[in-house]
């Protein structure tokens, strides 16, 4: 039986050189699919031993196949610390619940998040007493319990789902894949998805960033109900630098959100630094800053600010010159905060200059509570010069 000619066409080179064409692909093929087997083999090798020490420390199966699928991606020893660090454990279940995109995955992952952290030992506070100044707040949720957000002036608008991730004395921060139908500064009700807490009345402060899912909020559980028009703003007269707002400059900012340590000399590496431009901040409070500018600037324009970490460098109020904070930024300056701006009103300014009133974009809780602790020792400096007795002679 001879070949067919269409088949001789079609392979006319002999057997032996596509085999020997194919066979260096075929030998690559098959060591990917060992190493996926290998990796995949290892990780449920990994979520095996921390289902079982989750079991020995008296989490329920659920919850031991919850945690071990969460925190087995990364070592068996980092996995330990995770499973036995509540609040370690706690940050990165928020972090993973923020970056899920659809409501019912999110509803299912929150309450299993909540269900682990109360069998770990009772429900997890997401208040941060560095702001409360150790005072518990009446009423408040937990840790990533589901609460409902509406308009009481409107009963027809729709309601909003979300999941508590931190508050503090002022502000309640939760994720929500949600729209949002609300403008800035309209008073809302919370309501929480079980019997506790009871109602109570909120501010929206921050509608979520594009992309994202946070929104800030402004509650009166503390006291008075925060209103952020009257926010007291801390006269102040820092010399600093504006980056671009770029994709490295923003990942910088996010490893000094989860606390690693960064240096001015790290920024100086970044496309942002290139673009910098002087200002100088002449008020400051945890909601925005208002900043002096000689470069051409118009509402709605973002960029980053740089905050030092050096509680001797920030200008007293009324301190005339420089305050040395641009003299100062060595490669080893450390930098406190990397807040976002974004310029909200524009007016002439003298010299020449542009005054311009920011408000803070995206802030998180740590950062939040850092820049209002730099704001209240400025205050508390301010206040030991005024009420110091005058020097003799």
């Amino acid at each position: 039986m001879s070949i067919p000619t269409w088949l001789i066409n079609l392979f006319p080179l002999p057997a032996r050189v596509y085999v020997q064409a194919i066979l260096p692909f075929a030998f690559l093929g098959v060591a990917l699919m060992l190493w996926g087997a290998y990796r995949f083999l290892r990780r449920r090798r990994r979520e095996g031993v921390i289902q079982c020490e989750a079991q020995q420390m008296g989490l329920s199966p659920a919850s031991a196949r919850f945690v071990s699928h969460q925190i087995a991606s990364g070592s068996l020893v980092a996995a330990r610390e995770l499973l036995h660090g509540r609040e370690l454990l706690a940050d990165l279940l928020v972090e993973r619940l923020k970056s899920i995109g659809r409501t019912q995955a999110a509803a299912r992952f929150a309450e299993r998040a909540a269900t682990l952290l109360a069998e770990m030992g009772g429900q997890l506070s997401p208040i941060d007493t560095r702001s409360v100044a150790d005072a518990e707040l009446d009423g408040a949720p937990q840790l990533f319990q589901g609460i409902a957000l509406s308009d009481p002036t409107q009963p027809d608008a729709p309601v909003v789902c979300g999941y508590v991730t931190a508050i503090d004395g002022e502000s309640l921060t939760i994720v929500s894949t949600d729209r949002c139908p609300w403008p800035t500064r309209r008073s809302l009700l919370v309501t929480a998805f079980e019997s506790e807490p009871a109602p109570f009345e909120v501010v929206l402060l921050l509608r979520p960033m594009p992309g994202a899912h946070e929104w800030t909020l402004s509650h009166g559980l503390a006291g008075d109900l925060a209103n952020r028009r009257t926010s007291p703003r801390v006269p102040v007269r820092i010399d600093t630098w504006a980056l671009s707002a770029t994709e490295r400059v923003g990942a910088l900012r996010e490893r000094l959100r989860r606390g690693d340590r960064l240096l001015v000399g790290k920024l100086k590496k970044t496309d942002g630094w290139v673009d910098r431009h002087h200002v100088t901040i002449e008020d400051l409070s945890p909601d925005g800053v208002g900043l002096s500018v000689d470069h051409e600037v118009v509402v709605g324009d973002r960029f980053f600010v740089i905050l030092p970490a050096d509680d001797e460098r920030p200008g007293d109020p009324g301190q005339a010159g420089e305050s040395g904070w641009r003299r100062g930024f060595g490669e080893r300056q450390r930098i406190a905060v990397l807040p976002l701006v974004e310029i909200v009103n524009l007016r002439s300014g003298a010299g020449g200059r542009l005054q311009a009133g920011a408000r803070f974009c995206a802030m998180r809780l740590k950062e939040r509570v850092a820049v209002a602790g730099l704001v209240r020792r400025i205050t508390a400096r301010h206040r030991q010069q005024v009420t110091a007795p005058p020097a003799n002679g």
